[in-house]
């Protein structure tokens, strides 16, 4: 139904991409991209990762993401961009397309924090801090 209504009504504001993408041709999109709808199952993603999700916040591009997921809590302060049920997508997507600009300055603004967060140096202190004193079979995991 959600995907009918785009097609139909909103087809000069929203694109569905459909089907395999090169790399180059992702990165693309994702960079291009005004803001991106990830209609994710919150009982699915309460815990799970999403690269896109990720990639999006990095470059700056605001996300439509569920409540009740990880990405909640990483977007936080941006409650108007979360979703409980499908049915306010399209309120949602109403809103951020009247307010674009506006909450493209803010994500533009918070992408220099999400970098360095999702960083790989981040990942290696994340790992190594929650690494020390690891064995395995008696032996030390980790050489310092």
């Amino acid at each position: 139904m959600f995907f009918y209504l785009i097609k139909t009504y909103w087809h000069d504001f929203v694109q569905i991409i459909e089907g395999p993408l090169t790399s180059e041709q992702y990165r693309q999109l994702i960079l291009k991209s005004d803001v991106i709808l990830l209609p994710y199952d919150a009982r699915e993603y309460q815990a799970r990762s999403s690269g896109i999700f990720i990639e999006a916040l990095v470059a700056g591009v605001p996300c439509i993401a569920p409540q009740g997921t990880w990405m909640q809590d990483v977007m936080q302060g941006c409650d108007h961009l979360l979703f409980q049920k499908y049915s306010e997508i399209p309120r949602i997507v109403y809103w951020v397309i009247s307010n674009l600009r506006k909450v493209q300055s803010v994500y533009l603004l918070a992408s220099r924090q999400y970098r360095g967060y999702f960083s790989g140096c981040q990942l290696v202190n994340i790992i190594s801090s929650h690494s020390r004193g690891l064995n395995y079979q008696g032996k030390s995991v980790i050489n310092k």
